[in-house]
């Protein structure tokens, strides 16, 4: 199971290089690798509480993507109906005159977000 979750892990952040395969080896906790498998400590060059550090680090990291990749989807919908939103306003040539003459900044920034590749490309 560590073998798909590490392979999932390495399509996720698009990095397929042996030197993230290792660290990801090395944070596989001791109850999930094979007795034969279990390198000495000197064989990946980290002390033990360095390995327990970077354990917890890539724990939290792994929570917090967790997190983001839940998120995610309702953030997307949002902006859209955000943007969508933005260009009906800007559209309305009473609001576009009164955002010109009253908040330049504010009008100039919402036609910097409609405008946005990143963004139209999210629609």
């Amino acid at each position: 199971m560590r073998q798909i979750e590490m392979a999932e892990l390495m399509s996720a952040a698009n990095n397929y290089s042996t030197s993230y395969a290792k660290c990801l080896y090395a944070m596989t906790p001791e109850g999930q690798r094979l007795a034969e498998e279990r390198p000495a400590e000197s064989e990946h060059g980290l002390a033990a509480d360095d390995v327990a550090k970077m354990r917890r680090e890539m724990e939290n990291a792994r929570k917090d993507y967790k997190v983001i990749e839940s998120t995610h989807g309702d953030n997307v919908l949002q902006l859209t109906v955000a943007i969508g939103y933005l260009k009906n306003l800007v559209a309305n040539s009473r609001v576009a005159r009164y955002l010109a003459h009253h908040h330049a900044e504010i009008g100039a920034e919402f036609h910097r977000l409609i405008e946005s590749p990143d963004l139209v490309s999210a629609e």
